[in-house]
């Protein structure tokens, strides 16, 4: 029989066993909260971060924004200067939260036609912490079809005797006497590729009067060959290449639209005049095949448009003569073979049409597909020719003992191939003819964060110093 004693020993146990419930349960509550609080209060710093990450990220390509801004309208006078006016930076005024903002830009070799951008944007402030992102961008501008020289994504010379510079047709024939004593030729051409490969130039013993640039790759040169200067003729220039280069060929369409499409002729011995016009060629039966004996004449001030498709053939042999004024343009997708003199005595420029002699024989390669058709040059052609195909094989062969090939124009392809003895003479003219924006643009662009040794991040701080 319990005694009254132990009747308030157990109901005291029992209240004690409650209230010790009771302050477990709120302890565990109140860790439960504070948990919450902890964790709220971490999404909530992770979701600011974040935030700020874009925000940042914003900042910087306003930067870059900015930099092209300032480059296309050639005005850097309300930026702050320093390292010789390479770098130029701007800071914002504070926003109403009180949030500093703040966007550094670097500009590297702003005179040249591959400038570089470094854009940093930092936002400092709030409690979560300084986020920045730092930016690298590199620009490039338009060039006429024509201011390129001779570019491709790989360019090989298997000939011994080849020769490649420049002249300026405004100042009359290649390698003519001028009034100053000089001869029309000079060392400003331009043999290109915008592959990061090593060897996607192949000089072999080529002699390149004028300068190679690659996208990367260091070209590659054989035991005759180099790149040089005509005040140092005969010593190879290393300083003559650069690694900055960009490509940005793109595809080409043959017009449409026209009214009324004529046949295309059939040539016969004696001379051929192409009247004014667009020939349409079809690839299921149609070809033009001028031979030794059967020669080409585009009449003066006509233009003459042959379309061909669908693999149409097209095969200029014999003697291809232009008469001032007159233009013949070419849009084909499939192989073309050129020899003998096609438009070759236009030599000087035509001040009266404002045509380049390579203006007057325009060759678009249309074919889409890379390496899918070919244009070969062959059998000592002599040439004078603006080439543009930068999906198509271009070989260039100029004959072979004696016999010396020769292009007067520019060219741009996908493969070129240069065999035999042949001479490359670049058309200076020709890049100044174009129509073009000469505006910048963006052309790479990468976020540097120290992940991969291509996005290590640079002290852009020591260009403010």
């Amino acid at each position: 029989m319990l005694t009254e004693k132990s009747r308030f020993n157990r109901r005291h146990h029992k209240q004690g066993s409650a209230l010790l419930t009771s302050m477990i349960m709120v302890m565990a509550v109140g860790f439960i909260t504070a948990g919450f609080f902890t964790l709220a209060h971490s999404e909530y710093r992770a979701a600011t971060r974040s935030f700020l990450l874009g925000a940042s990220f914003s900042l910087a390509e306003a930067g870059v924004d900015r930099a092209i801004y300032s480059l296309n309208t050639d005005n850097l006078s309300a930026w702050t200067e320093s390292d010789g006016g390479q770098a130029y930076t701007y800071t914002f005024p504070p926003d109403p939260s009180g949030l500093t903002q703040a966007v550094n830009v670097v500009i590297l070799n702003a005179s040249s036609s591959n400038p570089v951008v470094y854009s940093e944007g930092v936002i400092s402030g709030h409690p979560a912490g300084d986020v920045k992102k730092l930016l690298r961008v590199g620009l490039s501008r338009d060039r006429g079809l024509g201011d390129s020289g001779l570019v491709a994504a790989r360019i090989r010379n298997n000939g011994n005797s080849v020769e490649i510079k420049q002249y300026d047709s405004r100042l009359g024939q290649p390698g003519v006497l001028l009034a100053d004593g000089t001869h029309n030729w000079s060392d400003e051409l331009r043999v290109s590729t915008g592959s990061l490969e090593g060897g996607a130039i192949d000089v072999g013993n080529a002699n390149i009067y004028g300068f190679i640039a690659t996208g990367g790759g260091e070209p590659d040169f054989g035991p005759q060959g180099g790149v040089y200067s005509l005040e140092n003729p005969d010593t190879h220039d290393p300083s003559r290449i650069t690694y900055d280069y960009y490509e940005n060929f793109q595809p080409i369409e043959a017009p449409e639209g026209f009214p009324d499409y004529v046949s295309p002729p059939t040539l016969s011995k004696g001379v051929n005049v192409l009247m004014d016009g667009v020939y349409a060629l079809d690839g299921s039966g149609d070809s033009i095949r001028s031979t030794n004996g059967k020669d080409v004449l585009v009449a003066a001030n006509t233009t003459v448009t042959l379309i061909l498709s669908n693999g149409a053939e097209l095969d200029l042999g014999g003697n291809l003569e232009i008469e001032t004024g007159g233009q013949l343009l070419i849009y084909t997708d499939g192989d073309i073979g050129i020899s003998g003199d096609i438009n070759s005595h236009n030599t000087e420029y035509d001040s009266v049409a404002d045509l380049a002699p390579a203006q007057r024989l325009s060759i678009y390669g249309t074919n889409p597909t890379d390496g899918a058709q070919t244009i070969k040059i062959h059998g000592a052609a002599q040439l004078a020719a603006y080439i543009y195909a930068p999906g198509a094989n271009v070989e260039l062969k100029g004959g072979g003992g004696s016999d010396v090939g020769y292009l007067n124009g520019a060219v741009v392809a996908y493969d070129v191939v240069i065999n035999g003895n042949m001479q490359f003479r670049y058309d200076r003219a020709l890049g100044d003819l174009e129509n073009v924006s000469n505006e910048y643009y963006a052309v790479q662009w990468a976020e540097l964060n120290n992940e991969t040794p291509e996005t290590a991040k640079i002290a852009i701080g020591d260009y403010f110093n």
